[in-house]
């Protein structure tokens, strides 16, 4: 992490920096080594005695709720996993560090970590791109460049705690104003000094401003970069409701939620009640004071905040519904007059990639889904070649009948060219896009589609599906592309199927 020279250098000049103890140092070496060796593991842990009573009482705790007692250390990494161990292992060693006696802005900005560690984990629950205990950690080392700032500036940064407290927006200004950087670039340049995993350090560094993180790991660390980053700076969100001004922190983590998160609804009271059952248990271990009726008692005014501003947002939603309505009702009359293709009746190239483009923007703008699905006829030039094109052009008509009968009212259907044709649809999530592909394929296979003269011919279609994704889609065009390669990869699979894009490795 490249930070100013000046502000580098009384970095590396201070004697009082953060450190970690000799245990944590080595429990972190033996964990990044390709044969882990568990019981020198726990015998290394074993070294503190108080390190591993915290262990054990955490692994007991309702945080992990295991089906039996943990009553020894080997026993806690066999149930555990190395992951949530190391986690703890780290976790308790810098507690100490964190424990700055009177200044009152670094004390509440590790209450701030403490609960951006219990959110983290929390909204991490059941994803493919991050384990529990890897952003629980992130969460909670987020932050870890204040101290080290405190530490090496004194008193200026005091003076910047005072002025913002107990905003922690405000006090990243002061900091790049007065720094250069703010705390999560002087954080990973910490981590980075103790050797930590890569991601860690990459993570904190991109807490603040998680969106066009790039990754110097292997590929496909990216995703979960991202991904991790996107978790830590919501959690630090949620905890800020229990630091500061309660209203102000509920606003701002609705507007985060509708702003900057892509990754899944979220449910903000519950992750609120999830924070206020299990803060008590954690705070002990960490020797700080988190009270569950105190804490109740603010979370009942971040949820009237919250109930409020959903109310709003739904009545704009109300707003954005009518104005879909309205494009929907002069999509139809532009269809009536001008833009239907003569043989299928249905829309043509021309209008479905204007309407395309009008929804997109209109998607992104009122940041709903919407989805495409791109359908083509399979072996349709031997229906040509064999019956000819009259038969092709009945074949054609028949298709387009199955499709229409197959989507939702308000859904779109155009003529993308050929035997090509393009499905428009709002949807919440590639499950909904599923059914809609799934009914279309269906019919088509089990339609008999005359072609005159009392004859009739049995086709398939293969589809590609893409839902809106405004960090992979910048345009209309991008989001067809994508629901294009799907296509194809239904033709590779054998045809008379669908994909969806996100399942698409490249």
């Amino acid at each position: 992490m490249t930070l100013p020279s000046t502000l580098r250098e009384r970095l590396e000049r201070c004697s009082s920096l953060p450190t970690l103890p000799s245990v944590a140092i080595r429990v972190l070496e033996l964990c990044q080594q390709d044969d882990l060796d568990l019981n020198q593991i726990a015998r290394v842990i074993c070294n503190d005695p108080a390190l591993a009573a915290k262990l054990i009482k955490t692994a007991n705790s309702p945080l992990f709720a295991l089906r039996r007692e943990v009553t020894a250390i080997p026993n806690a990494i066999s149930v555990l996993g190395i992951n949530a161990v190391r986690t703890l292992v780290l976790s308790f060693s810098l507690a100490k560090e964190f424990r700055t006696g009177n200044r009152d802005g670094l004390r509440d900005y590790w209450y701030r970590s403490i609960l951006s560690a219990l959110a983290a984990r929390e909204l991490c629950q059941g994803s493919l791109l991050g384990n529990r205990e890897e952003a629980f950690l992130c969460g909670l080392l987020q932050d870890i460049g204040m101290l080290a700032l405190s530490r090496a500036t004194g008193q200026p940064y005091t003076d910047l705690l005072d002025r913002s407290a107990p905003d922690h927006d405000k006090l990243i200004e002061l900091e790049k104003e007065a720094y250069g950087v703010d705390h999560s670039q002087v954080g990973a340049w910490l981590l980075e000094r103790w050797r930590t995993p890569r991601l860690l350090a990459e993570v904190v560094a991109a807490s603040h401003k998680p969106a066009g993180v790039e990754s110097a790991n292997a590929a496909g660390a990216q995703d979960k970069l991202r991904f991790l980053a996107s978790i830590i700076a919501l959690s630090g969100r949620f905890a800020d409701q229990w630091v500061g001004d309660t209203k102000l922190a509920s606003s701002r983590l609705h507007d985060h939620i509708a702003q900057h998160w892509h990754d899944g609804p979220i449910n903000a009271e519950v992750i609120n009640a999830r924070l206020v059952e299990q803060a008590p248990h954690l705070a002990p271990l960490f020797e700080v004071r988190l009270d569950a009726a105190e804490m109740s008692a603010v979370l009942e005014q971040a949820q009237e905040v919250l109930l409020s501003l959903s109310v709003r947002t739904s009545l704009e939603l109300n707003d954005v519904h009518e104005a879909l309505a309205r494009l929907e009702s002069r999509t139809a009359i532009l269809l009536a007059e001008a833009q239907r293709d003569p043989l299928t009746g249905v829309a043509n190239r021309g209008y479905t990639t204007s309407y395309l483009h009008d929804v997109f923007k209109a998607a992104v703008e009122s940041r709903r889904l919407v989805g495409a699905i791109f359908a083509d006829i399979d072996n349709f030039k031997l229906v040509n070649d064999n019956y000819g094109h009259a038969a092709g052009d009945a074949v054609l008509q028949s298709v387009v009948q199955c499709i229409t009968r197959s989507v939702r009212g308000g859904d779109f259907v155009g003529r993308y060219g050929g035997e090509e044709f393009v499905i428009v649809l709002r949807a919440d999530n590639p499950a909904e896009l599923a059914v809609v592909a799934e009914r279309v394929c269906q019919n088509v296979a089990q339609t008999r589609h005359s072609i005159g003269g009392g004859r009739f011919l049995s086709v398939t279609i293969s589809l590609g599906c893409a839902l809106l994704d405004t960090l992979r889609h910048r345009a209309a065009g991008d989001l067809l592309e994508e629901a294009d390669r799907a296509l194809y990869a239904a033709k590779r699979a054998g045809r008379n199927q669908y994909r969806m894009g996100v399942e698409i490795t490249y």
